[in-house]
């Protein structure tokens, strides 16, 4: 499954942006079996890297909209795991992963503590294929830090647009 990401970097031009996010992906992007720059999501913007000098609105824009995504499957978790507390989900048997489970209510069971995994790392802000923006100049999903570069250091506050295979 291909899933997209607007990567927040400071950078002195378009290549170095680029190469920031590789070196990101190194380290952080250990979930992904492949990636690219741009990839699926190439037209979003042209060589899908933006400066935010160059157009601040289009910038802003697309970090809502992918701020936008993470919100939608966010909320999309939360449904499928309904309204289990977390000790429920870690004490009940029948929310434990087991290989042997065929039958689809223990899957759909054992779901639901994997979805709440996900859904908690989403409000940890951890970086994973479900975080569709990250600034990775502050190891952030939020845009305090981003906002804060943005209005000291314009013209080196890059937006690069990643495709990750998950």
């Amino acid at each position: 499954m291909h899933v997209v990401a607007a990567i927040a970097v400071e950078a002195q031009d378009a290549d170095d942006a680029v190469g920031q996010v590789e070196l990101f992906n190194e380290e952080y992007a250990s979930w992904s079996d492949w990636s690219e720059h741009g990839g699926r999501w190439s037209d979003m913007v042209e060589g899908s890297v933006l400066r935010y000098a160059d157009d601040p609105a289009k910038f802003r824009e697309i970090v809502e909209k992918f701020r936008g995504f993470t919100e939608s499957d966010k909320n999309r978790l939360l449904d499928e795991v309904g309204e289990l507390r977390v000790g429920e989900l870690v004490s009940d048997p029948k929310y434990q992963f087991v290989a042997t489970k065929v039958r689809s209510e223990s899957l759909t069971d054992s779901l639901k503590l994997w979805r709440a995994i996900k859904v908690l790392e989403l409000a940890q802000g951890t970086f994973g294929p479900d975080q569709h923006f990250f600034d990775a100049e502050a190891h952030v999903a939020s845009t305090d830090q981003l906002d804060e570069r943005l209005a000291t250091n314009p013209d080196r506050q890059f937006l690069v647009i990643w495709d990750y295979h998950h």
